[in-house]
């Protein structure tokens, strides 16, 4: 997933030109969490909502990463 993600971020940061990523995850999925952070996603100290899913309230959490955070992080590895 980890690979999927990266290349996902590659296109979005050097083919589309965008400047910012966000990720969007229901609070209990830690695995999702741990990736986005492991891949250098912070979490929005303002971005913690309730959302509901399939009739369901769930706590969502958002996470942003620049492309220059992207760079500095993608450089050191």
């Amino acid at each position: 997933m980890t690979e999927a993600v990266k290349a996902v971020l590659k296109l979005a940061f050097f083919d589309l030109g965008l400047e910012i990523a966000k990720l969007r995850i229901i609070s209990e999925n830690k695995a999702s969490a741990a990736l986005a952070e492991r891949i250098g996603f912070s979490r929005d100290p303002y971005g913690e909502y309730p959302m509901e899913i399939k009739g369901k309230t769930r706590q969502i959490i958002d996470y942003l990463l620049t492309k220059d955070e992207y760079e500095k992080n993608e450089a050191v590895k």
